[in-house]
């Protein structure tokens, strides 16, 4: 009972989610993925309302980057043991700010939402993969909430699944602002795991040479 106390508020609320992104791409009129940058004509057409359209954007944006970065925790928790001293304190970092991060995207998010819930109907392109996409961020930082409080290894799996649904979730709903981020995680992943390897040769070598 306690794993399907844990396993079963997910499950809905990604079928759920899933249900609003099957309904926009396939039966909604405006149909397809796509964010409300790709979307110009939609909403407020003044020059003084789309300047606050840009800043929405902008927050929707920043708000992927800061889940780019709290989703790199999942590769750097492994390298808490590291060989290299200056990783090592990297990740201890990165796990400090990591739910602090978390919870400034869930404010950026829900700005960013709110905006567009307001100014565009629910049929607009990319509300629905919107509000997915912030029910599945909202879920994450929720079962991110409770690791610390309910502590068994469900609550865990659940959080790091929500997490991968809710990129799903970002991909479909900001196309190419979601494609930049991830490109930049993955370079930061790569480097470190680069500088990882010489440092451990290194010290190898050092060890052997003495």
């Amino acid at each position: 009972m306690r794993k399907w106390k844990v396993y079963i508020p997910a499950i809905i609320i990604l079928f759920f989610c899933a249900a609003l992104i099957a309904y926009e791409f396939f039966l909604s009129p405006t149909g397809g993925p796509g964010g409300h940058g790709h979307h110009p004509e939609g909403g407020f057409h003044s020059k003084g309302q789309s300047s606050f359209r840009g800043i929405f954007n902008w927050l929707g944006t920043i708000a992927i980057i800061g889940g780019a970065i709290t989703y790199s925790w999942v590769r750097f928790k492994k390298k808490l043991k590291s060989s290299s001293p200056f990783i090592k304190k990297f990740s201890k970092l990165l796990f400090r700010v990591h739910n602090l991060i978390g919870y400034g995207i869930l404010i950026l998010a829900t700005a960013h939402g709110a905006y567009y819930l307001f100014t565009e109907k629910l049929t607009g392109k990319g509300v629905l993969n919107g509000i997915a996409a912030f029910l599945l961020l909202l879920s994450v930082g929720v079962y991110g909430f409770l690791i610390r409080r309910i502590k068994n290894k469900y609550t865990r799996k659940v959080h790091f699944w929500v997490s991968n649904a809710s990129l799903i979730a970002l991909l479909i709903h900001a196309g190419g602002s979601f494609i930049l981020p991830a490109i930049g995680t993955l370079a930061v992943w790569g480097i470190f795991e680069i500088a990882e390897r010489t440092s451990s040769q290194k010290q190898i070598a050092e060890g052997e040479g003495i």
